[in-house]
């Protein structure tokens, strides 16, 4: 499972740096996406957290859970900051 967070996150981070690509070509399906995205991004908030309190409730041990919290936290953190992408067209 925690491999599935991982590439749905990088997944999600691709999505959104690549947005201005195809934001315009799908039209009307621009908003419904839009807000699945949004949902998306509150569930990876979640699993960041969830992924914290087991983390800490180990005792710092678990090698996994520190790679999928990281690559969690550095996409979650990324988007915050720039929600248009990195390169903002």
């Amino acid at each position: 499972m925690k491999s599935k967070k991982v590439f749905i996150a990088l997944g999600f981070f691709l999505v959104v740096n690549t947005r201005y690509f195809w934001e315009s070509k799908i039209g009307i399906l621009a908003f419904p996406l839009f807000a699945l995205m949004l949902l998306l991004f509150f569930i990876l908030v979640f699993l960041g957290l969830r992924e914290l309190y087991y983390f800490i409730e180990e005792g710092f041990i678990d090698k996994k859970r520190l790679f999928s919290f990281t690559i969690l936290l550095i996409v979650l953190v990324l988007i915050y900051y720039k929600p248009y992408g990195l390169i903002d067209f």
